[in-house]
């Protein structure tokens, strides 16, 4: 069975392609829905829901402490006070000035261990391997994976559920298959019963297949990502038909 999408809005928003296919999503229980980008040296705050309504400025900014690091997964304050920063060496809470409220010092995320250092603390070592953070709801508390661990060997033989997934609603999970990121004509979205994760029907877009990775809301709808128009795009499912219409 095919389920047909219908879109809810679309925005071009530079650099969005995060929230869908990366980690700049952040959503809480009673507070905004956010997409944290980075513009720079700047992490910049939007509040999607402002975003869809036709806001296109960050709700808040805040200047990052290490421009020339690019990886690692940060976090606002649910009031939007401070920024915790993962970097290479170091947890660092900021204010909006780019003030240092706190730090935390941890290993170097490098690939050698213990490898050299300059004193610099803008100096960024190779590798891709980051750690992240998460405030919690009520502000007071930080979470933080500072330690990497090597990943194991997998076996890419098989197609799978991708691990792009979550709940469009309390009923609903959407999740994505694909066979390799070599091969995304096969990539598809589908909704699942949450209780039972029975296959409800593949999601059909109104331009064909989706190959972008999905970001569910939480309140009926979901979020995608066209890179190369730099266009996010929020759907939801179609209503069934009623017996007797079309």
């Amino acid at each position: 069975m095919s389920i047909t999408a219908r879109l809810r809005d679309s925005v071009r928003l530079p650099g969005g392609g995060a929230l869908v296919n990366g980690f700049a999503f952040e959503s809480r229980g009673d507070g905004p829905c956010r997409a944290l980008l980075r513009d720079g040296q700047e992490l910049e705050a939007y509040d999607l829901h402002e975003v869809f309504a036709g806001e296109r400025a960050p709700a808040v900014v805040f200047p990052h402490p290490w421009p020339g690091w690019n990886h690692g997964v940060h976090s606002v304050s649910p009031d939007g006070t401070f920024a915790v920063c993962s970097g290479q060496c170091a947890v660092r809470a900021v204010g909006t000035g780019g003030e240092t409220l706190w730090e935390y010092r941890h290993g170097c995320w490098g690939p050698e261990p213990g490898h050299a250092h300059t004193g610099d603390e803008q100096e960024v070592c190779r590798g891709p391997e980051h750690g992240s953070c998460r405030i919690s709801d009520d502000g007071r508390l930080v979470w933080a994976h500072v330690v990497a661990e090597p990943e194991p060997g997998g076996d890419e033989d098989e197609t799978c559920w991708d691990y792009a997934c979550g709940f469009v609603d309390a009923d609903t999970v959407i999740a994505s298959t694909a066979d390799s990121d070599e091969d995304r004509d096969r990539a598809r979205h589908w909704l699942l019963d949450a209780r039972t994760l029975r296959i409800r029907g593949v999601v059909a877009y109104p331009a064909g297949p989706d190959d972008s990775y999905v970001r569910p809301l939480g309140d009926g709808t979901w979020l995608t990502y066209d890179d190369g128009s730099e266009t996010l795009s929020r759907w939801a499912g179609a209503a069934p038909a009623r017996d007797g219409t079309r």
